[in-house]
């Protein structure tokens, strides 16, 4: 998921005047900590698995705190394998989905990126309980060659 998620900030950079580019960071169980640019996030220990609500919460803080979206044009994606921890999780994430990010966003992109360790629902999850979401476009990458194919669904005409 890294490399499609530098692939598509890499095409943006070459075609839009880029601002700002923020990462939020996911907790998950692999060293009982995520760092991304600069954060550390340390998950409760007794909770396992990836939350992805931990990274909507933190798009959420970032925009509340530092992007009002009647000042900026805000495009969030999330980049995963799809595994995530919990049914209450993922509805957690519709939750924050409908109520707090695509009301204030001119777009989200959710790529599930396929895993050499398997992958998860959570794009199913999208489909069956965001089908009527507006502003909302998912796309699947397989294999490397497929990222160009995910970019094009994420900024095709009109969005």
């Amino acid at each position: 998921s890294r490399a499609a998620a530098w692939s598509a900030g890499e095409w943006l950079a070459g075609v839009a005047r880029i601002v700002a580019v923020r990462a939020t960071p996911t907790v998950g169980p692999s060293s009982g900590r995520v760092h991304t640019n600069g954060l550390v996030v340390k998950p409760d220990p007794r909770r396992s698995g990836t939350k992805i609500s931990s990274a909507f919460q933190a798009a959420r803080t970032l925009m509340e705190n530092h992007y009002n979206s009647l000042e900026w044009n805000i495009y969030l994606f999330h980049f995963s394998d799809g595994d995530n921890s919990s049914e209450s999780d993922s509805r957690n994430c519709c939750q924050l989905l409908r109520e707090h990010l695509l009301p204030n966003v001119n777009l989200f992109g959710y790529c599930q990126v396929a895993s050499a360790y398997g992958s998860g629902n959570f794009i199913n999850v999208l489909h069956e309980h965001m089908a009527d979401a507006e502003g909302m476009v998912t796309s699947r990458v397989n294999v490397r060659e497929d990222i160009y194919d995910s970019i094009k669904i994420f900024f095709g005409s009109g969005r």
